[in-house]
């Protein structure tokens, strides 16, 4: 395994945006666990809506690269969003293929407003229409027990 800024090659390379506070790191930290990577971790989560990623952090391990970003909508400004989404465009260019990009969005606090648009839309103009091609939504913070929710096993969707 290795951390840094070097990228393995042939690595599938998965990359997690999202707004300050999102749970970003933390689903860095249980998809990497996930996919069966057992040692110290680089991610480092936080219980606040204050960044602590100030920079791209990636994980490499077989055939994987995982790469935690500074968040984005900042609670320190639009200055900083610019900063840091420099930064992401700038590590993303240094790799051959992002093969996924996560969007982690916050269940409690679900927003896409035009903030959030915007962003996306750097994304887009940065990578192209291909970025929401390999874009996935995981919402954080929340629960999901089917229990909670009334519905009909044999009554059919819409």
């Amino acid at each position: 395994a290795s951390t840094g800024s070097e990228n393995i090659v042939n690595a599938k390379n998965i990359v997690v945006i999202g707004r300050t506070g999102d749970g970003k790191s933390a689903f860095c930290k249980r998809f990497a666990t996930h996919l069966g990577f057992a040692g110290e971790i680089p991610f480092v989560d936080s219980q606040s809506a204050s960044s602590h990623t100030l920079d791209p952090v990636a994980l490499s391990f077989d055939g994987w690269q995982i790469i935690d970003t500074p968040g984005l909508m900042d609670t320190n400004g639009f200055k900083k969003d610019e900063e840091n989404l420099v930064k992401i465009v700038n590590k993303l260019r240094s790799i051959e293929t992002v093969h996924l990009f996560v969007l982690a969005v916050n269940f409690s606090n679900a927003r896409f407003d035009s903030g959030m648009q915007d962003a996306l839309k750097l994304f887009v103009d940065s990578f192209g229409e291909n970025f929401l091609k390999n874009l996935v939504i995981v919402f954080t913070h929340g629960r999901f027990r089917p229990s909670d929710y009334d519905y009909d096993e044999d009554e059919e969707l819409e």
